[in-house]
């Protein structure tokens, strides 16, 4: 067999070994990620504490990649820019007075990273359900871990509504 020949079979071969090395790549690239969660437990917000959101009601989670429970969390499955909304409706309530607040945090790695929102602009004078809600986009590097707290300081704990169209959480990778 003449040089030439060996380089061609050397070229081909290498050849079919990108394209073999294209498509394991291709595989391990994950597919789009999201996850979407509700609540609709009426989960009790405490007052003066920032508290983790349940959303323990699976809509789609495409890689698995949320812990349910009191520690709530998503977990990156690889690294990447996720847009988060979330929003939260407080159970019916009189108990909110001017300048007590209700605010959402984003928190990253259980360190806080941004105020998804808040509203300090409630009265007493009449029964009222308190919304929030918002999005962001955070970076997350693989395995790095997001999760929603909710504040408020009406003087006692407050409930969420249980209604889950009102309390959710969606999760895309951007």
């Amino acid at each position: 067999m003449s040089d030439l020949q060996t380089l061609v079979q050397l070229l081909e071969k290498n050849k079919a070994l990108q394209k073999r090395i294209g498509d394991v790549e291709h595989l391990e690239t994950p597919a789009t990620i999201v996850a979407r969660y509700t609540t609709n437990a009426g989960q009790s917000i405490p007052n003066n504490a920032h508290t983790i959101v349940d959303f323990g009601t699976l809509v789609y989670d495409t890689h698995s990649a949320v812990t349910t429970g009191a520690a709530w969390h998503f977990h990156a499955p690889v690294g990447g820019y996720y847009a988060i909304s979330v929003a939260i409706l407080f159970a019916a309530t009189t108990t909110w007075a001017d300048a007590e607040i209700g605010e959402i945090d984003l928190y990253k790695n259980g360190a806080r990273f941004s105020v998804i929102e808040r509203k300090d602009n409630y009265g007493t004078a009449s029964t009222v359900y308190m919304q929030l809600g918002s999005s962001d986009v955070v970076y997350l590097a693989a395995n790095e871990t997001l999760d929603i707290r909710i504040f408020q300081n009406s003087g006692a704990a407050l409930a969420l509504y249980s209604e889950h169209p009102y309390n959710y959480v969606s999760i895309h990778k951007v």
